[in-house]
């Protein structure tokens, strides 16, 4: 018996990953309506994630990890952790 070569499947499964999880994980949005650009979600995100965009913090879907901590740590409960299939129509929207 000779086991298969499956260095393709390798391959195939180390580039598809990546994205398969980007394009399942959620991103959290910050309701303008009660941000107060306190900064907070800014300074605990653990990858740089968050930044200032037309004046009110933003993720970067690129960078974030989905941890939340945004979310743990904002004072004035204005992130928005929507559901997978929000989050979809959000990104087919272009948000």
């Amino acid at each position: 018996f000779k086991a298969p070569n499956n260095s393709i499947l390798q391959r195939i499964r180390k580039k598809a990953v990546p994205h398969i999880f980007n394009f399942a994980s959620i991103k959290p949005i910050v309701n303008h309506n009660k941000c107060k650009i306190c900064k907070k979600c800014i300074e605990v995100c653990p990858v740089s994630a968050m930044n200032l965009t037309n004046k009110f913090p933003e993720a970067d879907r690129k960078k974030c990890i989905s941890c939340f901590c945004c979310d743990e740590h904002c004072p004035y409960g204005a992130i928005i952790l929507p559901s997978w299939q929000q989050d979809i129509f959000n990104r087919l929207k272009g948000k």
